[in-house]
């Protein structure tokens, strides 16, 4: 099933119907003809254009007759999603939305989920649904994807309400359940990692507040083990990292280690390095010396079997929204290489910009370099590591919320867009001159 799954995703790198040549990034194509699912085609003068061009369309052009699941539409553009790459797909649950497509009415969190991948699209989620939430903690292991806390609010007013239990999507059949009836202090934009032996779930720190702004931030750091089916807050041997949410935490070596990234703090945004022992419960920072990613948050996190990757998030630059693309060698652990410096603010060589915006949604000409082989600046996505590539979906731009996806070939660091999705994508990024760059 693999080889056949990389034979189509082959085929679909290569148009999926033949010589009809690729779209451009910005869905540009030849005179007399007009982008369909990445492909410019020729239409009748008579056609829906619109129609045939719909964002929430299946964007990878091919013809899939499996009907193991119901077929779904693209799901909602969203910011701080859950989810993870298991048994062949993208798992994807809740996050931010916008009511209307637009940069100013973010603030909704949603229980809409489901599963995509390459040459299939987009499927229903599974019986067993998690209630709505934005800003849950996931990651994929011991052959599950687990999400826990995060908040919800049904509505764009009012304030949020905070979760502390925890989830697992898996079993023989593939649904979510909830892990346990005990729940851990309610937070959201925590992070999370999973531990071989004994089998744990790991949850450091989050906000527990139920308001933006400040916060309540938490230096904690939970486990639980499935052998015991209990919450540990296990002794700490060390000084730990200060209270953080918004950072990221990933598993090295089957758990045995816990590498954690930057997030936001009390005394503001971090790009630290801490590296956990979860056999001595010690802490260690890393140096921080060399070229290394700026201090932000709400950046997203994968491992391969060889690298540890960074994309994006919100820094303290006047240009905020980063796409910039980082990688660390798992046998070099606290040496980071910048693969892709993304776009770049005007006049800058490292990012950031000369002039702040006076309008996060309306750039004046120039504001920025595009990067055209990186995907649009945000903050807040999910990245993958699946089928030898790393997939990139959603997150939070200037522009309201992001639905596309994109695939990276680790090797050579390059990116291509998976599934054709341009709701929040600005107009300088489009090539387009519009007055609405938060629309479809």
């Amino acid at each position: 099933m693999r080889v056949v799954a990389a034979i189509c995703l082959m085929v679909c790198a290569a148009g999926c119907t033949g010589q009809e040549r690729a779209c451009g990034l910005d869905g540009a194509c030849p005179p007399n003809t007009v982008c369909i699912d990445q492909l410019c085609k020729n239409v009748p003068w008579w056609s829906d254009v619109n129609a045939l061009t719909d964002a929430g369309g299946a964007a990878d052009g091919c013809d899939k007759t499996s009907t193991a699941t119901p077929r779904a539409s693209a799901l909602l553009p969203r910011a701080s999603p859950a989810g993870g790459w298991l048994m062949g797909r993208l798992l994807v649950h809740g996050g931010d939305v916008a009511t209307a497509g637009r940069c100013t009415e973010m603030g909704r969190s949603t229980k809409q989920g489901g599963s995509w991948a390459p040459c299939d699209g987009w499927r229903s989620a599974a019986p067993g649904t998690p209630p709505s939430r934005s800003g849950a903690a996931s990651t994929v292991g011991l052959g599950s994807a687990w999400l826990v806390g995060g908040w919800q609010r049904d509505t764009t007013a009012g304030p949020w309400v905070v979760r502390g239990d925890l989830w697992r999507f898996g079993g023989s059949v593939g649904a979510w359940s909830l892990a346990t009836s005990q729940s851990i202090p309610a937070r959201h934009h925590a992070a999370i990692a999973t531990q071989t032996s004994p089998p744990s779930v790991w949850v450091h720190g989050g906000d527990a507040s139920g308001t933006t702004g400040v916060g309540v931030l938490l230096p904690d750091l939970r486990r639980y083990r499935l052998d015991l089916s209990a919450w540990e807050l296990p002794p700490i041997a060390t000084q730990p990292p200060v209270a953080r949410a918004e950072h990221g935490l990933i598993a090295l070596n089957g758990g045995k280690q816990l590498l954690l990234f930057g997030g936001r703090s009390h005394g503001g945004l971090l790009g630290d390095l801490w590296v956990f022992n979860t056999q001595t419960m010690a802490w260690t920072r890393l140096p921080e010396s060399g070229n290394r990613p700026t201090p932000r948050r709400g950046a997203a996190l994968a491992t391969t079997a060889t690298d540890l990757w960074l994309f994006g998030g919100r820094d303290d630059s006047a240009q905020g929204f980063r796409n910039d693309l980082w990688r660390m060698p798992l046998a070099s652990v606290g040496k980071w290489q910048r693969i892709r410096a993304g776009d770049l603010g005007k006049g800058a060589t490292s990012g950031g910009v000369v002039t702040p915006l006076a309008d996060p949604c309306l750039a004046p000409a120039g504001f920025t370099a595009l990067d055209p082989l990186s995907p649009p600046r945000r903050s807040h996505g999910l990245l993958a590591a699946g089928d030898a590539a790393l997939w990139l979906f959603g997150g939070r731009g200037e522009c309201g919320a992001l639905g596309d996806i994109w695939r990276l070939a680790p090797g050579v660091g390059t990116w291509t867009l998976a599934h054709r999705d341009r709701r929040g994508w600005s107009c300088e990024r489009r090539g387009t001159s519009c007055s609405d760059l938060c629309g479809p």
